[in-house]
């Protein structure tokens, strides 16, 4: 108990052998004291001071205990981050290959309805060419948004590079609408 609760710490101990003074020196008071008033002032003071002295040494053995509680916390914070950024890795890597493995397919498909699109085929009807058209435009939003994710993957890992340059925002503005179109 005393190594577990740290009851002989150098503040437990320091606080504990002031108590014992002080109540001693007060005790020695007491025992010396020449009249009745003086007598009960010393006795008072006595008290007091075992009083105080107790709930001294009392609250410096709960300050050791909360900062044992404290240093297990931590422990226990640091073990998590830990295991956090590990899960963080894992999400990134996930998102990285899932972003991978949907875009090779995808790009076959672009590829395929491009062609189709541009009569290697054969000519298509009005409906055959503008259902086409459709999936061509949604192919390509698909696409970019596998390449978002891609880069967010990048970003995480550090691997992406942002070169700044000026940009007028009309023209980023019009191209983002007619992106979404």
């Amino acid at each position: 108990a005393l190594i577990r609760h740290r009851l002989m710490s150098i503040q437990v101990v320091s606080s504990q052998l002031l108590t014992v003074f002080l109540s001693f020196f007060m005790l020695v008071k007491v025992l010396t004291s020449s009249g009745p008033v003086e007598l009960l002032i010393n006795l008072t003071i006595f008290m007091a001071v075992i009083a105080i002295g107790i709930w001294l040494v009392n609250n410096v053995i709960k300050e050791i205990e909360q900062r044992h509680k404290l240093e297990e916390i931590t422990s226990e914070l640091k073990s998590a981050n830990a295991r956090l950024k590990k899960l963080d890795q894992a999400k990134t890597e996930f998102l990285s290959i899932t972003s991978h493995q949907l875009r090779t397919p995808l790009s076959a498909i672009k590829g395929y309805l491009s062609m189709l699109d541009d009569g290697d085929y054969g000519k298509l009807t009005g409906k055959q060419a503008e259902v086409v058209g459709i999936l061509l435009r949604n192919s390509e939003r698909l696409i970019r948004l596998i390449n978002i994710f891609l880069n967010i993957s990048r970003i995480e890992s550090g691997r992406l590079k942002i070169n700044k340059a000026p940009n007028k925002i009309n023209k980023v503005v019009t191209d983002i609408i007619k992106s979404l179109m």
